[in-house]
């Protein structure tokens, strides 16, 4: 019995690696559209990409297509 309490324990922690790096490199690929759209990004804006969601990035990746500014993009 322990033997599966152990794997299923594994595969979750598996699971949190995978989103982890999803998050890592979604973070990654935002960072360079933004720094190609808008030039050198401040600090606050580095500090909104690392505590965002693998969510939230999607929605910012999208949005950062049409967004005229880095206000406008994280609604500052």
């Amino acid at each position: 019995m322990r033997s599966s309490i152990t794997a299923v324990c594994r595969g979750h922690d598996y699971k949190v690696i995978e989103t982890d790096r999803c998050r890592h490199g979604g973070r990654r690929v935002l960072q360079r559209l933004l720094m190609r759209r808008f030039g050198e990004l401040p600090a606050w804006v580095l500090q909104k990409l690392e505590d965002a969601s693998a969510e939230t990035l999607e929605t910012w990746t999208d949005d950062v297509l049409t967004a005229s500014s880095l206000e406008e993009l994280f609604g500052q």
